[in-house]
Parts: C-alpha cells; structure tokens; sequence
C-alpha cells in the first residue's frame, strides 16, 4: 500500500492556527516543517505523513504541550463542518468522517482514528487509536476544540486516562 499522504489543508490549519496562537509558534511550525521536508505549504497538495507529524512533534518539543494544545484547539475551531454541534457525540462521529478525508491512502492502521463512548458517570471518553503519531499535547488540543465545538459541553475539563491495548491516547471529557 502506498504511503498515508496528509491534505495541504490540513498542513494549512495548523499553520494558520499557530499564528492565532503567537508568532513565535507559527515561525516553529514554517522552521520545522521545512526542516521535515515540506518547504512551502498549498492547501491542494498532499504531504507526508510521517513528515507532517514528526514536525508537530518536534514543535511540540520544542515550544511545549502547552502552545501545542493550543494550537490543536485552534486548528479544530477552524474546520467550520464541526462548528455548532449538538452533542459531543455527533460531533465524534463527524470527526472520524473529517479525519479520515484529511489524508489519502488512509487507514487507521496507517494514520489513526478516533473513537469515543460514553462512561458510567456520563463523561465522554475520546481515544485516538491505530497509526496515530501526532504528540500528547497537540492530541489533548484536538479533543478540546471537538468538545468547544458540542453545544452539549458547557465547560469542558479535558484529563488523560489510561489507554486500552490498541489505543495511542485517551482522555476523559467532563462536561
């Protein structure tokens, strides 16, 4: 099988997420991802996957967990299919269709997917399984931005948990 390719738009979000967050962090993102092979950004290219996530992981290195869940909620802010939803559920559901479109050649084995249940107390459980490579911090950001985005969470508390066999990250929504 071919290699997983992520969408310039994608690669785009990040970048434009990481100057609504400081410009510090979107000159890491342009000196990182130059330095992971991916020299200039166009929303209708296809880049490397493992490319694009080495240079997330190396800023989140870099300038911390702390910019980088930044950044992951503000990127997720920005795809406008998520905005709006009624529940944190729906909005799961529609995240795993949006993910998916986000690369080619696409996988979960290959570049990870999301999963997501209700627990006992009623909390949400959000997981990223399979072939995901994107780090902790950035991860956590992601989940957060979905969860602003559930008309259902007022104010979401958003902590790690522990993580099943197949399971990469998970965390516990509180709402």
């Amino acid at each position: 099988m071919s290699q997983p390719k992520v969408s310039g738009k994608f690669v785009e979000a990040l970048a434009a997420s990481a100057g609504a967050v400081s410009p510090v962090f979107e000159q890491k993102i342009e000196q990182y991802l130059r330095y992971n092979g991916i020299d200039s950004v166009d929303p209708g290219a296809w880049y490397s996957y493992e490319q694009f996530a080495s240079a997330v992981t190396d800023v989140e290195e870099d300038i911390g967990s702390m910019t980088a869940m930044d950044a992951g909620a503000e990127m997720i802010a920005t795809a406008e299919e998520i905005a709006d939803m009624s529940s944190i559920a729906e909005t799961m559901e529609l995240a795993q269709d949006v993910h998916s479109a986000a690369y080619r050649n696409f996988t979960p084995d290959a570049v990870g997917q999301w999963s997501h249940e209700y627990t006992d107390t009623g909390n949400s459980r959000i997981a990223a399984y399979g072939g995901w490579r994107y780090p902790q911090g950035f991860t956590q950001g992601i989940v957060k931005g979905y969860a602003k985005a559930s008309n259902d969470v007022v104010q979401a508390e958003i902590t790690e948990t522990a993580t099943t066999s197949d399971e990469v990250f998970a965390f516990v929504v509180q709402s």
